[in-house]
């Protein structure tokens, strides 16, 4: 293990809105795919610095009546990352959107997880993304990609899970 050549300074949730779909039915499928999420990351560079970044991430999904979602959901995220100088300078940049945004992705994921928590339904957890290609103009998949849908929500039941030496419920 090593440390990370990008430090998140600090970050905070800007923006948070889930709401029950009161019509999801636990007894069928979830409809909600990939295709389903948009993520928009907007980057910015200090002048005086370019290795200080203040990232904003909003992650969110289409409210579409006809897919059976447990929930409808927005979050935008901000953080503030600073780049090590063993970062090579002509790399910063997409360092810096790559890092940060998937960084903030995880945030983005475990608030909204939480929030959901405490709704009716199981909550969502919304699968890894890579940022890597997450510019039009780089991704271009040679074959058509393949229809994946999430996790399948289960009933909120609760259940026993045990750790090494422990019981946990």
């Amino acid at each position: 293990m090593r440390p990370s050549s990008i430090e998140l300074e600090r970050y905070f949730v800007t923006d948070l809105n889930v709401s029950a779909n009161l019509t999801f039915d636990e007894n069928k499928p979830t409809g909600l795919t990939i295709d389903d999420l948009a993520t928009e990351p907007e980057c910015f560079s200090e002048k005086a610095d370019p290795r200080h970044w203040m990232i904003r991430l909003r992650v969110k999904n289409t409210e579409n009546k006809e897919r059976n979602t447990p929930y409808f959901f927005s979050i935008e995220v901000a953080g503030f990352f600073k780049v090590n100088e063993n970062v090579p300078s002509e790399r910063v940049g997409d360092f810096a959107r790559i890092n940060g945004a998937s960084i903030l992705y995880g945030t983005a994921r475990e608030v909204l997880r939480n929030a959901m928590s405490l709704g009716p339904h199981a909550p969502i957890l919304l699968p890894a993304v890579c940022f890597l290609d997450a510019t039009p103009e780089t991704a271009q998949p040679k074959t058509p990609p393949r229809k994946r849908t999430l996790p399948e929500a289960t009933k909120k039941t609760p259940r026993k899970r045990t750790l090494p030496g422990k019981e946990v419920s």
